[in-house]
């Protein structure tokens, strides 16, 4: 009751802390009143909450409980009023009541709806607000009449003769009339425009297309005749619209994961849609009709042989009776084999991706076409519907050349592809599924970029300035941290063959849009970075916990690798836009108690992380550079590739929490390498390695993190002890 209702009723009639999901956390989506005595005690300092989460949260309002006094006051004076013609007010009141009840607490006890929902669920009790509603509005005539009586004891002059009765009476009626009216008649005014003036920002979608255009990105992230997995609601419905409404890339096959589990949807992807042709499967209907393979096993004594998939799916769909009616776990649904193999046409596949077809090329760059290996699960485990029918899909698509390439979206669950996830590659807003082993190059990365540069659309954010241009609710905030965090993923994939030489069109792509020239792969990367910058811009909507240094980590991975001092200059700039941003959560974090500091998740601990990670990145920049100041000195210029080759998680992880946060020096990081195991053990060598830089450069560790700490009004002790009880 208190999570799933209350919560949301207090939201619409007290105030609202921000238009994020909650789960009980003190800083996610509670109900605040605007009133510090009311709020702190149960959510911490609010005056100390970062910006994102309060203030500068537009679904930040704040009502100081008006319209629920207003309510409450409506709501009594309906009960108890008596009308002129002798009727009770209490008979009306239970009209009102029962759909109060019935809308809302009522739904709650049947549902009995638990937290942790995908979503919030304010929308499904909007009835029972709206019955409050109407004693909002019989507040009105309450305070009417309850100010008249409280106006007409004070206001009426004493008649003590009988002559002037009449008048008096005229008098107490009049004025009192007129100026409870009045009184009424303002707040009946002042607290809807209270309302309306904290909840039109988060309720303006004008200017914003993002939900579609970011649907359409995926569907132009495919080449032609495409099928694309899908998985929840904010990867399909919108590129459905897209086919449905804007005619957009209908030649794309669109299936969702989650209804690939029901035989009635399967039976839906063997017949053609539009320009889409059918999809080719080696099941068929009586396979899994009528649930029979909803869910399935491998046998504890299957083969561990790798046979080709067609081989082992033949197999297992022969041991399905179509007539069998017999539960899903009898023996017939074990499946004999789960390690397989999809043959590729490497010749095809060559010619397809612009590689070579046979591992005999001096090409730096070269990768070849391989069969893809992969296996099911393991020996006793089960799988659905839906992964046995995507593998059977996949299958499909390779036969014959190749020719209906197929891809996940990157939103899909890895869990979904983890079968195919050591030969995926991404081209935008999409994973295809390839013949080439991901852990050597990028082999989609220019297809990439050319889908992003030409085919990306952006919703009306590449017009926005500021976050008061647009509003972006959490679910749209969510769509652009993925569409950003894929195109990083292609620019890091450029970046890994940085000196490559690159495409003329790219170059084309990159004047078009206003981007400086690209000659390498490394200025794709740097200008796609910049790209990304100009079309969804950090003023719009900030970044996603640590996408801040991961993007200002590209910047400074491309400096190093270009020399370009642009990049080193933009690095920084984030940092130190950034470093304010997860300072204020660390900060409002020591304001909070013991017990409400142990309701913040794991998820909340990557806000301190990003602090620990950005402190790492900006220390690591002034080492680098502190060192280049004395490249002459021979021992010195060694210690730039250890800078440059640590890797970038162990830094942020690791070496920055114990460095820049918790200030640890020799004795903690001898004292870590005795006890610790090898992997940590190597970690805290490495983080003595930089600890002897700063002493070699004059690099006081914690002076950042002191400064910073002096400028948000919090000491680093305070910093220290949050980080201890969440960080480990």
């Amino acid at each position: 009751m208190n999570h799933m209702y209350w919560r949301y009723f207090m939201w619409n009639f007290a105030g609202r802390q921000n238009d994020l999901a909650g789960n009980g956390e003190p800083h996610l989506g509670n109900w605040i009143s605007g009133i510090p005595f009311i709020d702190n005690p149960r959510l911490g300092d609010q005056s100390a909450l970062p910006d994102e989460f309060g203030k500068g949260n537009k679904g930040h309002n704040v009502f100081y409980m008006l319209p629920l006094i207003l309510g409450i006051l409506g709501a009594l004076w309906q009960a108890l009023a008596r009308c002129a013609n002798g009727s009770r007010g209490i008979e009306q009141f239970w009209v009102v009541a029962f759909l109060f009840i019935m809308t809302g607490i009522a739904i709650i006890l049947y549902l009995n709806q638990p937290p942790g929902q995908p979503r919030e669920r304010d929308y499904a009790f909007a009835g029972s607000f709206y019955a409050f509603a109407i004693w909002i509005g019989m507040g009105v005539p309450a305070i009417y009449h309850m100010a008249k009586a409280a106006l007409s004891k004070s206001k009426a002059p004493a008649c003590d003769d009988n002559a002037y009765e009449a008048a008096c009476d005229t008098y107490g009626k009049t004025t009192a009339a007129k100026a409870t009216a009045a009184v009424a008649v303002l707040i009946g005014i002042a607290v809807p425009l209270q309302m309306v003036s904290q909840t039109w920002d988060d309720h303006d979608r004008s200017g914003r297309y993002l939900a579609r255009d970011l649907g359409m990105n995926y569907l132009n992230s495919l080449d032609k005749d495409a099928i694309i997995f899908t998985y929840g609601d904010n990867d399909t419905f919108p590129l459905w619209y897209a086919q449905e409404v804007e005619g957009e890339r209908t030649d794309v096959r669109v299936i969702n994961l989650s209804y690939l589990t029901t035989d009635w949807y399967a039976n839906q992807m063997r017949h053609p849609y539009y320009d889409a042709k059918a999809v080719d499967m080696y099941a068929q209907p009586t396979d899994y009709g009528y649930e029979k393979l909803g869910w399935s096993f491998i046998h504890p004594s299957a083969s561990s042989n790798r046979v080709d998939v067609k081989t082992g799916l033949d197999d297992f769909y022969s041991r399905v009776d179509a007539n069998d009616q017999k539960p899903a776990d009898s023996y017939d649904r074990m499946m004999m084999y789960y390690n397989y193999t999809i043959p590729v046409d490497r010749q095809a596949a060559a010619e397809r991706y612009g590689t070579a077809a046979a591992p005999d090329s001096t090409d730096l760059y070269a990768c070849y076409p391989t069969d893809l290996e992969f296996s099911m699960g393991r020996p006793g485990t089960g799988f659905s519907l839906s992964d046995l029918l995507s593998v059977d899909i996949v299958a499909n698509s390779f036969k014959g050349g190749h020719k209906r390439p197929v891809y996940y979206a990157t939103t899909v669950p890895t869990s979904n592809y983890a079968m195919f996830s050591r030969y995926m590659h991404p081209t935008g807003m999409a994973l295809e599924v390839t013949p080439y082993d991901n852990s050597n190059i990028g082999i989609n990365a220019e297809k990439g970029y050319r889908n992003i540069m030409e085919r990306f659309r952006w919703g009306g954010m590449d017009k926005a300035t500021s976050a008061n241009d647009l509003y972006l609710d959490e679910t749209i905030r969510r769509m652009v941290a993925s569409t950003r965090g894929a195109i990083l993923n292609i620019a890091n994939g450029l970046a890994d063959t940085g000196t490559q030489q690159a495409p003329q069109w790219a170059d084309s792509l990159a004047r078009k849009n206003g981007m400086p020239a690209v000659a390498t792969h490394a200025d794709m990367a740097a200008a796609l970075l910049k790209f990304m910058e100009e079309k969804m811009p950090a003023a719009a909507a900030p970044y996603d916990a640590t996408f801040g240094i991961d993007m200002a980590s590209a910047y400074y991975r491309l400096y190093t690798m270009t020399g370009d001092k642009g990049l080193l200059d933009r690095a920084k700039e984030i940092t130190d836009t950034e470093l304010p941003r997860f300072g204020q959560f660390a900060r409002y974090a020591s304001t909070l108690s013991p017990y409400l500091l142990g309701h913040l998740t794991s998820l909340d601990n990557y806000n301190l992380y990003a602090l620990s990670g950005l402190l790492g990145l900006k220390n690591r920049i002034a080492l680098r550079e502190a060192i280049q100041d004395k490249a002459a000195d021979e021992d010195m210029a060694k210690y730039v590739d250890i800078i440059d080759n640590i890797d970038d998680d162990t830094f942020t992880f690791y070496i920055s929490r114990w460095l820049y946060v918790m200030g640890y020096g020799k004795e903690e990081f001898q004292q870590i390498y005795s006890n610790a195991s090898d992997e940590i053990a190597q970690m805290a060598e490495l983080a003595a390695v930089v600890d002897a830089l700063h002493e070699v450069t004059g690099i006081d560790p914690m002076e950042a993190t002191g400064k910073m700490a002096k400028d948000l009004g919090v000491s680093v002790e305070e910093i220290q002890r949050v980080f201890s009880t969440r960080v480990h």
